[in-house]
Formats: structure tokens, C-alpha cells, sequence
């Protein structure tokens, strides 16, 4: 799905750039009485070698910056916060207290989880 994806934006691209301002400029090739693929391919095929004739062919690697972690910025800010600690407990207390609800309701409405 990403190689359509791209081969799309290339294709896209190719004629946006290379194409579409020149295309007044080339003669036309399209017959219009003839709107088949086999006749539109050729057509396109023959438009890209004029367009491309004399032109260098090239690969290029794109290097991509790998995108940081958006929660590493906040790693360790509490690491000196007095209350931390405590907060920990109250959060631990918390799911005691929503497992025990849980528990108490699956055992009266006869759920089996």
C-alpha cells in the first residue's frame, strides 16, 4: 500500500512538474477518436520520451530522520517531586478500589469474565 502510495505522489509529481508545462508546447498525440488504454499508455509513453530525451536517469536514498518519542520530553520531570511517592499509593490505592467494585458487580450480575 505504501509503494502505491508513493508511486502515485512520483506519478503525480512527474507530471504537475514535467508534464502539465509542456503540454501546450508538444504536439498533440492523442487521436481523439481512439480513448482505449492500450491507446492512452502509448500516448503517455510517447510524451515521457519527448519530455525525457537526453535526460539522466538517477536513484537516489533519501535519508529519514526517525521522529522522536513525543513522551520522552517528559521523562523524569517528577523525579524530585516530594509528593510523587504518595501519588503513587493513592493511584495503586484507586485500582484496588475499582478492582474490588468490578469484582463485587461480576459476582452479582453473574458475569463470567
Amino acid at each position: 500500500m505504501l509503494l502505491n502510495y508513493l508511486v502515485s505522489i512520483i506519478v503525480k509529481d512527474f507530471y504537475s512538474c514535467l508534464i502539465s508545462p509542456h503540454i501546450n508546447k508538444i504536439s498533440p498525440l492523442s487521436n481523439h477518436d481512439r480513448c482505449d488504454r492500450k491507446s492512452a499508455l502509448a500516448d503517455l509513453q510517447k510524451l515521457i520520451a519527448a519530455r525525457l530525451a537526453g535526460a539522466e536517469v538517477v536513484s537516489l536514498e533519501i535519508e529519514m530522520s526517525k521522529p522522536q518519542n513525543p513522551w520522552l520530553h517528559f521523562a523524569g520531570m517528577l523525579k524530585d517531586d516530594p509528593y510523587f511517592d504518595q501519588m503513587q499509593e493513592d493511584i495503586a490505592g484507586y485500582r484496588r478500589e475499582k478492582d474490588a467494585e468490578f469484582a463485587i458487580r461480576k459476582l452479582r450480575d453473574g458475569l463470567n469474565f
